[in-house]
């Protein structure tokens, strides 16, 4: 019965290829041997179609005894061509898929550039998410500034018109009531004004308050950019996952 007799290779076995034969198709043997304790899939190198596999395979087995790692093993420290060379050297196969015709080269480009605009188109709404967010933290900032420009700003100019009409009526009793009226009115308001101003800063510690804002907002600010940039890298690891893929079944019979 007809089969094929098979060349694969694994990433995480550098130096070594496995040559064994199959009467189902290589693609399935190949994701057989992908079991627990191997940590990458097999590739096929090379998959010939034989009247009597076995056969081809026990001959090409003897012609590679020389590189043999281990009896009752199937593997052979050997480059993949002098394995592929070891089994045609007994008989031609009716079929192979030892090379990638231009067509399937083609095939493969075009879906990779496809793969490839996926992954940059992922990347892009992720990047206008970023900008939005950090739009969003940088106009957090702005209110936390102005809401202390406001809070401060407003004891002061308050308490200075406050002592205005005090200030007016106090003068009555001064000759020069203009320059009386300055001086009150001045020494009131600066007064009254710093004295509320220390008042809010030690009972809410106000310049504290602000600090920690700022810095809860830096911290989320990287902590956002950290999350992003884990996003990206997780789109572009699916993207070079899916164009191995590809890769691997260019030779899969």
């Amino acid at each position: 019965m007809a089969g094929w007799v098979y060349v694969l290779e694994n990433k995480s076995m550098p130096g070594l290829v496995k040559v064994g034969y199959t009467k189902h198709s290589p693609k399935s043997r190949a994701g057989q041997l992908y079991q627990t304790g191997i940590p990458t899939p097999f590739t096929i190198y090379y998959a010939g179609l034989f009247e009597n596999p076995r056969l081809i395979e026990g001959k090409a087995h003897k012609t590679l005894k020389h590189c043999r790692v281990s009896r009752g093993r199937e593997f052979f420290k050997c480059r993949p061509s002098e394995a592929v060379s070891a089994i045609e050297a007994h008989a031609k196969p009716a079929s192979t898929k030892s090379e990638i015709s231009k067509s399937e080269w083609a095939n493969f480009y075009k879906a990779k550039k496809a793969v490839e605009k996926n992954c940059r188109a992922e990347i892009s709404v992720i990047e206008v998410e970023r900008k939005y967010l950090i739009e969003k933290l940088k106009d957090k900032k702005e209110n936390i500034y102005l809401n202390a420009k406001k809070l401060t700003g407003g004891v002061t100019y308050g308490h200075f018109a406050g002592w205005f009409l005090p200030s007016i009526l106090i003068c009555d009793a001064f000759e020069n009531e203009g320059f009386a009226f300055f001086i009150i009115w001045l020494l009131g308001s600066l007064t009254t004004s710093n004295h509320q101003i220390n008042k809010i800063k030690k009972s809410n510690n106000y310049n504290n308050l602000v600090t920690n804002r700022l810095t809860s907002i830096k911290l989320e600010e990287v902590e956002l950019n950290s999350t992003i940039d884990s996003q990206i890298a997780l789109t572009k690891d699916k993207a070079n996952q899916k164009i191995q893929t590809l890769k691997n079944n260019l030779n899969q019979p």
